[in-house]
Order: C-alpha cells, then sequence, then structure tokens
C-alpha cells in the first residue's frame, strides 16, 4: 500500500502539463508544500489551431501572490520557443516579486528530459534528482 501524507504534496509537471500548477498557486492549498516544473510551459493550452494562453490556466495570474516554493528546470535548447519565452516570463515574474524559485538551466538540454543524453548519466538528470531530495527534504520533511 502506497502510504502518502496528504498534508505534505509536491507536484511535479513536465511540459504542458505544468498549466496544472495554476491552481496550486492561485489557491495555494496548505498541504501543497512546492510545485517542480521539468520544461515547464507554464499556460500553454493546445487550442483548435494553435498553441496559446488562456488566463484561468496560466500561473502567472497568480504569481503575484505566489508563496509555495518553485523549482525549474529548463533545457536551454528546447525546440520549442514558446515554451522557453512562457518559461522564462514565468521565472522572470516569480523573481520580481522575490518568490521562492530556483532554477536550473542547462544550456545544450533538448525538451525531453532524456534527448540525446543517456538517461543515467545525465548530468542535467542528476542535477534535477539532486534538487528535487533537497527540495522534498526542505519542505516536506523527507524524501520519499
Amino acid at each position: 500500500m502506497l502510504a502518502v501524507d496528504s498534508n505534505r504534496v509536491c507536484l511535479l509537471a513536465f511540459s504542458g502539463g505544468a498549466h496544472f500548477f495554476a491552481l496550486s498557486i492561485r489557491e495555494q492549498p496548505a498541504y501543497i508544500r512546492c510545485l517542480v516544473g521539468l520544461s515547464p510551459a507554464f499556460g500553454l493550452v493546445r487550442g483548435a489551431d494553435s498553441l496559446q494562453r488562456v488566463a484561468p490556466l496560466d500561473p502567472l495570474t497568480s504569481v503575484d501572490t505566489l508563496r509555495i516554493p518553485v523549482f525549474v528546470s529548463r533545457a536551454g535548447a528546447d525546440e520549442s520557443s514558446l515554451v522557453k519565452e512562457w518559461s522564462t516570463t514565468f521565472i522572470d515574474a516569480a523573481i520580481r516579486k522575490n518568490a521562492d524559485v530556483e532554477v536550473h538551466n542547462t544550456a545544450r538540454a533538448q525538451h525531453g528530459l532524456e534527448g540525446a543524453e543517456n538517461f543515467d548519466d545525465s548530468p542535467r538528470i542528476q542535477a534535477v534528482f539532486a534538487v528535487l531530495r533537497r527540495t522534498l527534504v526542505e519542505h516536506l520533511g523527507h524524501a520519499t
């Protein structure tokens, strides 16, 4: 049986899944202790024919009141200019508000975590996991 402490949750999202952070950032429930975005496309929603920002799903709409620590792992060589632009916009806004945000940027990394790298030996993956462990201990009290 999976033992989960419902009072200590860290949300992790990859790519377009980061728009799910919007509700957590807007409402900031006490049980959400941290957010982790891996190549996050904050506010990204696929429209009928294009990618667009949708305010209710955009974490930027509530960044002014952000109190939840956020870790972002950004891929510098991400093929999507929108993902880079939107993650940078979120990071910049959070820093301007002096939010608890930590950024890990890997200049040559592609969008996917494994990319062309060997997943087990990837410096980016190892750095992300090290920060995740530290973040979980710091904000949840343990790393499991």
